[in-house]
């Protein structure tokens, strides 16, 4: 097996438990002397190495944002000269936690930083992407993190519409989190079947990896058709990734509009007082300084 497999979803949206299974399946999850540790938010661990959490960090900060304020990013920041200065450090740093082909990694970032990496990796991974009710990520975010609703609704609206639009190139299987813990043997099975198409041909214990896919660790599970809060966009990307995840064909002919008003003020809220001057600061000079952290 000379393919890769990257793990692409939104925070609180399951990829964990989905990088994990894939894990059980037969992929490498790297040197783990760096993994972050597990928390009660994900007590089976969140298989997370912190180097490469760290440059996805450093690559938001460099473009005046962070994971919980994302930087507004044009159509081609990853083709300028201030993210290709970063490719020599992507790579070698890659390389050290994995060096061998055959691997799996996920950073829920990676939704917003995939174009750059898509640059430092040859040859270009296989993508699973993982999506979960907008409703139940912020929730989720709003126990975790102590975001408002309207700001885990608008990180969920960001993460999910630049991961489509990043995943156009790659060759990519999408699937809802909630129907994975439906029925996790079934959902494994047709996980493991739709990598070996794209030439990641797994032999791991498929019990092993459908035990990963624990219903009883998944909480605020709202119904599907509960969208009362979200915006009319929000409500056309639900529906949009409800319909990829049932094999319709991607239609990624643009890129993602841009964020309303609305959606900026959300999450410029959630900045504290005394770092707001800093990223007003940094979006006019078109840099920021290294106060920007997790």
């Amino acid at each position: 097996m000379d393919r890769n497999v990257v793990v692409i979803g939104m925070h609180r949206s399951g990829t964990s438990a989905i990088t994990n299974a894939i894990r059980q399946l037969g992929c490498s999850i790297g040197d783990s002397a760096d993994f972050a540790s597990s928390s009660r938010w994900n007590v089976e661990g969140h298989w997370e190495h912190q180097r490469l959490i760290e440059l996805n960090e450093l690559i938001l900060e460099m473009h005046g944002g962070t994971w919980f304020a994302p930087p507004r990013l044009p159509g081609d920041w990853a083709d300028r000269r201030k993210a290709l200065a970063m490719l020599p450090r992507l790579r070698s740093e890659f390389a050290e936690i994995y060096p061998q082909a055959g691997w799996v990694w996920k950073d829920p970032r990676t939704c917003l930083t995939l174009p750059i990496w898509l640059r430092a990796w040859d040859p270009a991974p296989v993508a699973v992407m993982t999506f979960r009710h907008p409703l139940a990520v912020a929730r989720s975010l709003a126990a975790r993190n102590g975001f408002s609703l309207r700001h885990g609704l608008a990180l969920w609206e960001i993460y999910n519409a630049e991961a489509l639009w990043s995943l156009r190139e790659l060759p990519t299987a999408i699937h809802s989190y909630e129907h994975a813990l439906e029925d996790p043997a079934r959902f494994v099975a047709g996980l493991r079947e739709g990598l070996a198409r794209h030439g990641v041909a797994l032999d791991g214990s498929t019990t092993a990896a459908a035990e990963t896919l624990k219903p009883s660790l998944r909480h605020n599970a709202p119904a599907a058709d509960e969208l009362g809060p979200l915006s009319q966009g929000q409500r056309r990307l639900w529906e949009h990734l409800n319909a990829l995840a049932a094999g319709e064909s991607p239609s990624l002919d643009r890129r993602p509009p841009r964020q309303p008003l609305a959606t900026r003020l959300a999450l410029f809220a959630k900045v504290p007082a005394h770092r707001r001057v800093l990223l007003t600061r940094a979006r006019l000079r078109r840099g920021v300084g290294r106060s920007w952290r997790r």
